[in-house]
């Protein structure tokens, strides 16, 4: 998730001084490995699935990776978000979500309240008195309401910083960012707080982002693919920053509607082959090629 990279680095930019010759020697000898994988589990009869997510990134050089300039993952056709879903009831801001979650329990640690949002939220409905509190009280309740998964992540940030560290995510489905997106998805990431590499660091203690990942409609002509999601790149006060690991799980979103349970996405298509495709591309300035990468799965078995 490239924009992670972006925001993790500005978390620890105090921190990050002289890139300099080193961070240009690994460039130029730079041959990164790129790797992801997509799993479908925990199907119901109603067309419910869990996505578990996975990605590692390298250098074989053993140097941070080169400097991704385009990024963006591809979902299997027929897979669709339901239209019930693309209202702002279910639109998470990650920023405002901070926000509320701070003013509504200072004292512990962000990640004791993102992780279940339901003590704030029964704080909120005590003391909210004024305006602002209680749209702080509206956005904890919208944010429960659309949060997909949670994960962990590995940053890397060398030069800048030397030590790679683990950070806890929460995602969460935000409005459209861009005319004619479909939707995104809202990523909030904080550093994890047990963490020799993060205690160390007084600027990784205090931080925390907010990032976006756009989804888009964008299908092949084959049908292989539907939705193209598309992460963010670039750098940050000139530091690049790469995304070493991430595990993320995602049961997604559920909705009442007239008696029974609404999953938000429609089934993917099973091709001929009994496959569902996922496709991945990193794309890097030259002299490094770009990378595209395939993972298939047998298609999901929903039964009756």
């Amino acid at each position: 998730m490239s924009r992670i990279r972006r925001a993790m680095l500005a978390i620890g930019a105090i921190a990050a001084g002289g890139a300099g010759v080193a961070g240009i020697a690994a460039v130029a000898h730079a041959e990164p490995v790129q790797q992801f994988s997509f799993q479908l589990s925990d199907t119901t009869a109603d067309g419910r699935f869990t996505v578990t997510f996975t990605s590692r990134a390298f250098d074989t050089t053993g140097g941070p990776p080169p400097e991704l300039r385009e990024n963006w993952l591809r979902m299997p056709g027929g897979a669709r978000l339901r239209r019930e879903f693309l209202r702002p009831s279910f639109w998470c801001d990650g920023g405002a979500l901070i926000n509320a979650a701070s003013w509504a329990d200072p004292q512990p640690r962000l990640y004791n309240v993102l992780r279940n949002l339901d003590p704030a939220i029964r704080v909120m409905r005590r003391t909210a008195r004024t305006r602002q509190e209680r749209r702080f009280l509206a956005t904890l309740q919208t944010c429960r309401r659309a949060q997909i998964g949670a994960g962990t992540a590995l940053i890397d940030s060398r030069p800048g910083i030397e030590d790679v560290f683990p950070a806890d995510l929460f995602i969460y489905f935000g409005r459209p960012i861009r005319r004619g997106d479909v939707a995104s998805l809202s990523i909030v990431g904080i550093p994890q707080q047990d963490s020799a590499a993060v205690r160390r660091r007084d600027i990784l203690i205090r931080g925390r982002a907010d990032v976006s990942l756009r989804i888009v409609n964008d299908p092949s002509p084959d049908g292989r693919y539907g939705y193209r999601m598309i992460l963010p790149t670039g750098r940050i006060q000139g530091f690049r920053v790469s995304v070493a690991q991430v595990e993320v799980k995602a049961p997604g979103l559920i909705m009442q509607k007239d008696g029974r349970e609404l999953f938000w996405f429609t089934r993917p298509t099973c091709p001929a082959s009994g496959l569902i495709s996922f496709e991945a591309f990193y794309g890097y300035d030259p002299p490094t090629e770009d990378i595209t990468r395939q993972a298939s799965n047998p298609c999901p078995r929903y039964g009756r």
